[in-house]
């Protein structure tokens, strides 16, 4: 009633009295408030939102009113399991506070609020695992300015609790159980003041929880069990909703205890699924049954972050049930409910994501996190039934699962490098969305540089004033897409993986497409090609310690290949041993179904990315390197991040693009070498060999004589619209302008890095600073937000591609960042190569793309040159090189 009432009419603007605005803020705070009870957390923080916009326009953003604001939505971000977003609020708040009110200035309002605060970050830190060190002085804070006692006594039991949680974390049982005792201690001394009071119950309830977890990391499970259940009951009979209190990831957790004892008795088989399937109760609106063959409809599941891990809880227990104690058709009905639950689990994944993405300003991480878990035991459920009744449904089951897992997979990593990018709407939107996000890079980056400088006074301005205002504005056009385009989140989180058949169309007759799946103890194949049924392949099946080995060998290869030219006997013997052993587990298998045909595509997974294919070998025969049979001489090879990109990209038509523009700052004076302080500490960590003894980038004189070749090349044909960049001209706002221009290829030579902590600070060197916002560095969140209109982006640069596979999220390199900015092919660099081969390799590449054979024909070409000749036939010389897309 109340939100039509309000539909249409607007709250400020010329007329609007400020009585109206009061009312206004106050309906928005009860609307959000009452959606916040209905566990419509998307909607909560809308009209929250709408009062904070009141508050600051009539306010301003740093006037202490409008800090209750601030916290109001700290708060629900921190319902929603966002720390990181509802650190920001407080943050804020506690920032204008502080500013206004410096300590011992407070009204006593002012006290108790801010006490408040600091509790609400206390606990924020706590949640984020952050250390004692940190939480413990704004527990302490909180205490000096709260008069109130039952909060005070709350905040000293709260803050018991964490501590005893940090000593635990720290090993120190003795001191844990102690300080739980204390706390417990310290309720009961108040219980007949406050007992009464539901949020003091709550808090007994908290108590007993955290005393069942110590147990659980004691592995007294009886003593953990007995604490759950009452948790439970207490939670259960005070009526608390799952979003206040852990009642959730208890039953969970009592579940996964019965289920790590289901092949000692049926009884522990049957809790592990009562428990889970009570979580399942919780999360639905009126689905209650026990019957394990039914399963709730999508519109009766509430939206909550634990809705994954149960649906996928559920599905593994009955799994396990019927394989300890049922015959083979009480398994295949118990897989059959579990692919039914994690379909489930996969419908209301883009509802999901469509709600939080208003709710978190389209920061998706933890949802899409949880989702993953999801589809890896989808792939799992298919391949066992598969076993079970063979089919070719099952097989297209298990590759959309495993088109899903990675689709998530690069959608969390471009979320980690702040890679946010709207597509299909108007330019004016696309537009005001290119200059927030371009902000907001900016702001982190100032920030980022003013820590490194430990310049607390500047990381507050940027971080706390102008990034924060830049992060506002970019969640306020979020959420106004909901209204402005309705369709668009719907249409942006729909389901789109490819199928086998679609695969196999976008497929010359002369290619096969190898699609990796990689898990701890598994790593199994798809092989696709458009001649033949597709066939999935168990390389490693159920054999944890054979798939830890064979990435542990593939690390080893690729700290030989770039750390040697291996002229040493022992060093060869152990190149060929290696490549041997990695051609044993990843392409023996599949021999009869690479015969006779040219082209190898290599979908990855995990530390399978970093595996340069071309290396491996047949046999472990020791040779010379040139007499070597490398997998590179019998196919080409080109990589990609999944089978869906890799169909898009096949699918997408592009308007003519001509010429190259070729970039090289050579970084032979002094103003084009030196590099950001911030830059150089990359140096000791990151495996950048880019810098001299005084924190310069090191010269490239080959760079100026491989660039000035390649556009004598293409000048040859006539091209008119080449372009080389060459030192002072070689600047960031250059190649930022080139990449976005209708070249066919952007040749870029110059030095490079990789930040694995913050992907997105990985970036290309460019010719020193500039005036205005460019800091002579193109960060990888700056390509992330790039149109690039380019065929073709080469990376002759060092360790363009260097990174690490974290989480399962394929390369975290700067080649990653160029195809999600549009590029259909890029070229990049594993380690770095001596500049003359590389200058060499190069020109030989070009003149075989201009003789018009494809890029990954171009590529083996000219390392099949470098091969050639005994004084670079190691395959440090040529390995480096990877092509995406081809």
């Amino acid at each position: 009633m109340a939100e039509a009432k309000l539909a249409g009419i607007p709250p400020t603007g010329p007329g609007a009295e400020t009585q109206d605005q009061d009312q206004y803020a106050q309906t928005y705070d009860h609307l959000s408030l009452a959606f916040q009870k209905l566990q419509r957390l998307e909607k909560a923080m809308q009209y929250a939102n709408l009062s904070m916009d009141l508050a600051i326009s009539r306010y301003g953003e740093n006037n202490p009113v409008t800090c209750r604001n601030y916290c109001r939505i700290g708060d629900l971000f921190f319902t929603a399991e966002e720390y990181l977003y509802s650190l920001d609020y407080y943050q804020k708040a506690a920032y204008v506070l502080e500013k206004q009110a410096p300590p011992g200035t407070e009204t006593a309002e002012g006290k108790a609020f801010l006490g408040e605060l600091y509790y609400r970050l206390a606990e924020t830190y706590s949640r984020l695992s952050r250390p004692l060190s940190e939480v413990e002085p704004l527990y302490q804070k909180s205490l000096t300015l709260m008069e109130d006692e039952s909060k005070r006594v709350s905040i000293q039991i709260g803050q018991s609790l964490k501590t005893a949680l940090g000593y635990m974390r720290e090993g120190d049982p003795a001191s844990a159980l102690e300080t739980f005792t204390r706390a417990d201690s310290l309720w009961k001394s108040h219980q007949t003041a406050f007992g009464k009071d539901k949020s003091f119950q709550l808090l007994r309830a908290e108590i007993i929880r955290m005393r069942g977890y110590y147990w659980k990391w004691q592995s007294q499970y009886e003593k953990t069990l007995s604490c759950y259940k009452e948790y439970v009951r207490i939670t259960d009979s005070l009526g608390i909703s799952v979003r206040e209190c852990w009642v959730l990831k208890v039953l969970m957790e009592i579940g996964e205890i019965y289920g790590q004892r289901v092949r000692t008795s049926e009884s522990n088989a049957d809790s592990s699924v009562y428990f889970t399937q009570k979580a399942l109760h919780k999360v639905c609106r009126t689905f209650d049954t026990y019957d394990i063959t039914r399963v709730p409809e999508p519109d009766d599941v509430i939206s909550h972050p634990y809705t994954y891990g149960i649906l996928k809880q559920l599905a593994r227990y009955h799994q396990l049930r019927a394989f300890a104690f049922g015959d083979e058709a009480e398994k295949i009905i118990a897989l059959k409910t579990g692919l039914s639950l994690l379909e489930l689990a996969d419908k209301l994944h883009s509802r999901y994501l469509e709600e939080a993405a208003v709710l978190r300003g389209g920061r998706l991480g933890s949802l899409i996190a949880g989702s993953m878990f999801t589809f890896d035991a989808g792939m799992g459920f298919s391949y066992m039934l598969l076993q079970l009744e063979p089919g070719p449904d099952l097989l297209e089951t298990g590759f959309y699962y495993l088109q899903r897992l990675k689709a998530q997979q690069i959608r969390l990593a471009h979320l980690k490098e702040e890679a946010q990018k709207l597509e299909n709407l108007p330019d004016s939107v696309l537009e005001k969305e290119r200059m927030l996000l371009s902000a907001i890079q900016n702001f982190e980056n100032r920030v980022h540089q003013a820590r490194k400088d430990a310049d607390a006074a500047a990381v507050e301005t940027w971080q706390y004033d102008s990034l924060f205002h830049a992060k506002r504005a970019y969640r306020s056009l979020i959420a106004g897409l909901s209204a402005d385009y309705p369709g668009y989140w719907k249409d942006r989180f729909a389901s789109k993986p490819a199928t086998l058949q679609e695969v196999r169309q976008a497929l010359k007759a002369e290619e096969v497409l190898v699609e990796y799946s990689v898990d701890k103890s598994t790593i199994r194949a798809f092989i696709i090609a458009r001649d033949a049924a597709p066939q999935y392949i168990e390389l490693i099946s159920m054999e944890p310690e054979k798939v830890e080995e064979a990435f542990r060998i593939a690390d080893q290869l690729n700290q030989l290949l770039g750390n040697s030219i291996m002229q040493r006997e022992s060093s060869r013997a152990n190149f060929v041993e290696w490549s041997h052993q990695l051609y044993e587990y990843f392409i023996q298998p599949l021999e009869a179904q690479l015969a006779g045909k040219k082209k190898l595509i290599i979908i990855g997974d995990g530390p399978t990315h970093v595996i340069p294919f071309g290396v491996l070998l047949p046999t472990d025969e020791v040779k010379p390197f040139i007499e070597l049979e490398y997998l590179i001489r019998k196919y080409e090879i080109a990589y990609h991040y999944s089978s869906t990109l890799f169909v898009a990209g096949r699918k997408t038509t592009s308007p003519p693009r001509s010429g190259i523009y070729a970039f090289a700052p050579v970084y032979d004076r002094q103003e084009l070498a030196a590099a950001p302080g911030s830059i150089r500490e990359y140096s000791a960590d990151s495996a950048l060999r880019a810098f001299d003894e005084d924190g310069n980038y090191a010269p490239l004189p080959e760079s100026e004589r491989e660039t000035s070749s390649i556009i004598g090349l293409f000048d040859q044909q006539g091209g008119a619209s080449n372009r080389l960049a060459l030192r002072q001209n070689a600047s960031e706002s250059s190649l930022k302008a080139a990449l976005g221009a209708p070249y066919r290829i952007v040749h870029i030579a110059g030095h490079s890095y990789a930040d694995l902590e913050n992907p997105g600070f990985s970036g290309i060197a460019c010719a020193g600073l500039e005036a205005g916002d460019e800091d002579g560095t193109l960060h990888a969140g700056e390509i992330n937000l790039l149109r690039i209109k380019a065929d073709l982006v080469t990376l002759s640069s060092c360790e363009s591609g260097y990174g690490k596979p974290e989480d399962n999220d394929g390369l975290l390199g700067l080649n990653r960042a160029f195809v999600y900015a549009g590029a259909p092919n890029v070229v990049f660099s594993l380690w770095k190569v001596y500049d003359k081969v590389s200058a060499s390799l190069m020109v030989d590449f070009y003149t075989h793309i201009l003789e018009e054979q494809s890029y990954s024909e171009s590529l083996r070409a000219a390392k099949l040159r470098v091969l050639a000749d005994p004084a670079t036939a190691s395959p440090h010389f040529w390995a480096a090189y990877m092509l995406i897309g081809g």
